[in-house]
């Protein structure tokens, strides 16, 4: 399910409703999270896969210091108060350069 997020040192941070992703993270469930981007105008992309841990934040110190990111939901008419971080145990990442210019 695609999120708006931060890295927060190696781990990314998203913000979630109650949920199947809120629920996964108060397991700890074993999680895969990607991120992917292409420029188009010099066709190019990049694309990184975290596989980790979920955690949910609950501690008011951590939620304090996470929303200074100014993380904000895409859609503004759902409330996310939890914040979730993925704990990576790997990290595996790939770029595609754009054509050579000769």
């Amino acid at each position: 399910m695609p999120v708006n997020h931060v890295i927060d040192g190696q781990d990314p941070v998203f913000r979630t409703a109650y949920g199947p992703k809120l629920s996964a993270a108060e397991g700890q469930e074993l999680v895969a999270f990607e991120a992917d981007s292409y420029d188009e105008q010099n066709q190019s992309g990049w694309s990184i896969l975290v596989n980790g841990r979920a955690q949910a934040v609950y501690e008011e110190a951590e939620i304090q210091r996470l929303s200074r990111f100014g993380l904000h939901p895409w859609i503004t008419t759902v409330d996310r108060p939890f914040w979730i971080r993925i704990r990576p145990t790997s990290i595996n990442g790939r770029q595609t350069p754009g054509p050579s210019k000769q």
